[in-house]
Parts: C-alpha cells; structure tokens; sequence
C-alpha cells in the first residue's frame, strides 16, 4: 500500500467534535470530514502509514479487511488528487497509532471528503501581494 503525508504547503485543518474542516489555500477549496474520514484524517496528522490506518479502522469499527481496505485506498486517492496528501517514503518507526482495545465498535461507513468552492475567490485573495494603496485590501487583481 502508498504511504501519505499531509501536504504541508497551505494546507490547515481544524477538528470539531463531529467534524473536521481543512482549507486547501493554493486551490482555494475547503473540506468537510465525519466518522472515518475523521479517523484516517487525525491518523495522517499522526503520521500514521496506511497499515496502521487500516489496522485503526478495524480496531475502532465493524467491518473486514475487504471492506476497510479499498474504502481507503479510494479515500486516499481522493486526498492526493485534491493535493491534500502526498506521497511519502514511510518510516514506522515515527507513526503513534493508538490500537488500545475498543469495548464498542461503531458502524464503518465508508469515508467521504465533501468538496466546496463556493468561497474560492475569497480564499485566494492574498492580502500581503494584492493590497492596493487606493484600493484598499481585499481587491481582485486584473492581471
């Protein structure tokens, strides 16, 4: 399986009890994460591999090898194109994976990244290069 990390070039996220949101700055996109995507998301943050990812999604959910395994091959996939992760050379000896035993496992739904753009412009803006005397900050460069 590839390895991931986080993109580290604009790339911000924040965690919320049911949610996670990460802003893409050079594509001026912004993502929505719940359930699995959360975990794989927190993993990644860890720097988890993609075994030790896999091995926390059997560990924290019920489903099989067969069920978790492309899920998150499709999900990671998803991430990179995105440019939110990027190919990595792995070493285990730097992931922290948490596979204490878990007394209740919650329902595996596939992971989902919720794409939005409707606040692109806005977040590309720079507001260092594109502030104008005159013009005052934010204004949308011609150029």
């Amino acid at each position: 399986m590839v390895n991931y990390t986080i993109n580290p070039n604009g790339i911000a996220s924040e965690h919320f009890p049911d949610e996670t949101i990460i802003i893409n700055l050079p594509k001026g996109n912004y993502y929505s994460l719940r359930g699995t995507g959360q975990v794989i998301w927190n993993q990644l943050e860890q720097g988890a591999g993609t075994t030790q990812i896999l091995e926390v999604l059997l560990n924290q959910y019920s489903t099989t090898d067969e069920v978790a395994r492309p899920s998150l091959t499709a999900f990671l996939s998803t991430l990179s194109q995105e440019e939110l992760v990027k190919e990595t050379a792995f070493s285990p000896a730097t992931a922290t994976s948490d596979l204490s035993p878990v007394s209740f496992k919650g329902t595996f739904v596939a992971p989902a990244l919720e794409v939005y753009t409707d606040m692109q412009e806005l977040l590309m803006l720079d507001p260092i290069h594109e502030a104008d005397p005159d013009k005052g900050w934010p204004y949308k460069s011609n150029a």
